[in-house]
């Protein structure tokens, strides 16, 4: 009978969760107590496997797998509070998983922030003058635009060579390995779009060119593709239409429609492009076009207000009371499952947002403005 439970069991555990042979006999030995507990009556062989099976999910491991899993979370939480700097700027901070560094601005210069050393580097120096207000950056370059001089900025980490584009207006700044992808504007060309630098030699190529009214969300970039959303009209009918680029060989390979007016946060990951899809006045629902079959799916959520994916976790700002915070969550099969992280922390959190290694980072509203890192890429 051990081994039919050990059986059920290893197919009743979710497919995210590993467990080691000492945690799947500790819970295999507690299954005879917790069900004398329950004073179950074990009239025959059969049944008794189909009680100890019901007992041991819905009694033993439910509980022990959401305890073991909150240790876990816990331990590999990681909370940064960066003293004197305004929570306006740290809202908006990047981390960089290679290098450990928070990377922020406070619209005069640029910083990064030690999470290993708790130091803080100035990476460019603070002028009255400027306003930074779009940035990217990762552990070998740092692209940002000066918005009072039109001047796109891109310094080399490595060496701290400064290139600097004139008369540059750009909408949007991504990093792709050594390319930088920006959203441009327009100048004497006319073009305004997405267009591809290639920072080890400056030269720059279009990829697309805008030609819809304009998107509630950014484009996204992950593994060599680029998503750029639009919003467009088909005989009357407003809907959102998403194209997709091969950045390295500068090519569309695939285009979406959804039938939403609007969608945000548009995010790339796992062969998906997730958006919150929406119309007018109505609520906003969580979905994802999967590049396999491209199709649209739509996943089960509570009421949230943003959101931010990696693979199949799920940060949602979902309303608390009268208020908002963040919740972690899992797919599965297109529903959502809450997962005990940041259950020890009482202040609100807000503004999540994923690196692509699956570092989750959220700002805390409590008076320190801590900042809190968890990493996904755990095994129980």
């Amino acid at each position: 009978m051990r081994e039919d439970i050990k059986r059920h069991l290893d197919e009743s555990i979710p497919s995210h969760i590993t467990l080691t042979e000492a945690q799947k006999n500790k819970i295999i030995h507690e299954v005879p107590k917790r069900m004398k507990k329950k004073k179950f009556k074990l009239p025959s062989i059969p049944l008794i496997v189909s009680l100890a099976i019901i007992s041991l999910s819905l009694f033993l491991v439910i509980p022990y797998l959401d305890d073991d899993l909150q240790q876990l979370y816990e331990e590999n939480l990681v909370d940064v509070t960066i003293p004197y700097d305004p929570y306006a700027s740290l809202i908006r901070s990047i981390y960089v998983d290679d290098s450990k560094e928070m990377i922020y601005t406070d619209w005069n210069g640029i910083y990064a922030y030690s999470v290993e050393t708790n130091t803080k580097e100035i990476l460019v120096t603070p002028k009255e003058e400027a306003r930074i207000h779009l940035f990217a950056v990762n552990e070998n370059w740092l692209a940002w635009e000066d918005i009072t001089t039109s001047t796109l900025n891109v310094l080399n980490r490595n060496n701290n060579e400064v290139i600097e584009l004139t008369n540059t207006h750009v909408g949007d700044i991504h990093l792709q390995d050594d390319t930088l992808l920006i959203y441009y504007i327009g100048d004497s060309d006319n073009f305004m779009g997405y267009r591809a630098i290639e920072l080890t030699s400056m030269k720059q190529r279009d990829l697309h060119e805008i030609t819809g009214n304009g998107s509630r969300s950014l484009a996204d970039v992950q593994d060599n593709l680029l998503v750029v959303p639009e919003e467009i009209e088909v005989e009357g009918q407003k809907l959102v239409k998403f194209y997709l680029y091969d950045i390295e060989q500068n090519v569309q390979v695939a285009e979406y429609q959804v039938p939403y007016e609007i969608a945000e946060f548009v995010t790339l990951t796992d062969n998906k492009i997730f958006a919150q899809l929406s119309n007018e006045d109505e609520n906003s629902h969580l979905g994802y076009i999967d590049l396999e079959d491209g199709k649209l799916h739509e996943i089960k959520t509570p009421l949230f207000s943003e959101f931010a994916v990696y693979k199949d976790y799920v940060a949602l700002s979902v309303l608390i009371k009268d208020s908002t915070t963040v919740k972690l969550y899992q797919i599965e099969a297109n529903e959502l499952r809450e997962l005990p992280a940041f259950k020890n922390i009482s202040e609100r959190l807000v503004r999540p947002r994923f690196t692509d290694d699956g570092m989750l980072i959220v700002n805390g509203e409590g008076a320190q403005r801590t900042m809190y890192l968890q990493d996904l890429n755990i095994n129980p």
